[in-house]
């Protein structure tokens, strides 16, 4: 006799065992299968990529318009003077010049700007030289 597990189609039943196809059926719905997943794999095994947020262009550093000087997700750094907000919260320069970095201790944020001078050089070699105060002193040392 066949068992109740056995892996015989049901044309085969009938014309083996004989009988009608209801008794057929009445064996098949006494077919108990897996209610486990078969082992091997995990549940927690996925990843997704990292999405590269963070400081692209640091304070001091040259920009033209449309470089991108921070990715972010909400506002943790706020746009200042030469610079705009993305809707995805990407600040960039929209002037060429220097990223300059400052912090508002009342509203407590960051600002993130573009100045047209570099603010890592000091003022005094920062003002220019008068081209005929130059040549004034090269005659007195000749």
């Amino acid at each position: 006799m066949l068992g109740i597990f056995s892996r015989l189609s049901v044309s085969s039943r009938v014309s083996k065992v004989g009988g009608s196809i209801n008794e057929v059926c009445s064996n098949l719905q006494s077919i108990r299968f897996a209610t486990k997943k078969a082992g091997g794999s995990s549940k927690n095994g996925r990843d997704s990529a990292g999405r590269r947020l963070g400081v692209k262009k640091y304070g001091g550093e040259y920009v033209t318009p449309g470089h991108i000087i921070i990715r972010q997700r909400g506002q943790k750094y706020h746009h200042g003077e030469n610079t705009m907000m993305g809707r995805d919260h990407t600040i960039f320069s929209v002037v060429e010049g220097w990223v300059k970095f400052t912090y508002n201790p009342i509203k407590k944020y960051q600002v993130v700007s573009v100045a047209f001078e570099n603010p890592n050089i000091p003022r005094k070699i920062r003002e220019p030289i008068e081209l005929e105060s130059v040549v004034e002193q090269a005659k007195v040392v000749v």
